[in-house]
């Protein structure tokens, strides 16, 4: 198996077409309490790649949930991540594709959490992935933070393709009648960042 990624909470492996992702012990936290943050991180991220999928989003297919070591294996998508296609080309009907993909989630209340242009793999179409800091929410409020966390994230990765952005942002509002009520809170969220 080799290593994929190291992230904040969880060291990604592939092991051919596996991926295999566990969640690692962190020494500072209580045993217990770690122990059950780990099992309901790892419980929750199953349940939503499981969710989006039926939704119709592509994501990985989860193939094992090991609770015991806070292991998902899920299938592996090949291809290039969004953020290295988008750096090489700029590509407005991928960005388009990826705002009617958040808005079906949004839709049907999924919060991503951590969407960036790295979360994104790009195979025949585009696969969401890394849906660890994911929940299901109902509140505008939580919407909004998804997509000022990746406005953030993208002008910060793709300053030059603010084409893309916009896209994106015309994209969600084509694909969710709720878009508007989400749009207008982000608004509120910026503006409230700007004074904290």
């Amino acid at each position: 198996m080799e290593v994929v990624k190291r992230g904040a909470e969880a060291i990604i492996y592939a092991d051919g077409e596996r991926i295999i992702k566990v969640r690692m012990k962190k020494g500072y936290r209580h045993p217990e309490l770690d122990r059950r943050l780990r099992l309901s991180r790892t419980r929750r991220e199953a349940r939503l790649l499981k969710k989006v999928r039926e939704m119709g989003v592509p994501a990985p297919k989860v193939m094992e949930v090991d609770e015991e070591n806070f292991r998902i294996v899920m299938e592996r998508i090949r291809g290039p991540t969004l953020k290295s296609v988008l750096l090489k080309e700029k590509r407005s009907d991928l960005m388009e594709r990826l705002g009617e993909l958040v808005a079906t989630l949004h839709r049907n209340n999924v919060i991503h959490g951590d969407l960036t242009t790295s979360n994104v793999i790009v195979s025949g179409d585009l696969y969401l992935i890394d849906f660890g800091l994911g929940e299901v929410s109902h509140r505008v409020e939580d919407k909004a933070v998804d997509l000022v966390c990746f406005e953030k994230s993208y002008t910060a990765t793709h300053p030059d393709f603010p084409e893309g952005w916009e896209a994106f942002i015309e994209s969600y509002r084509r694909n969710y009648p709720g878009a508007e009520k989400v749009l207008r809170q982000m608004e509120a969220v910026k503006r409230r960042a700007r004074y904290l």
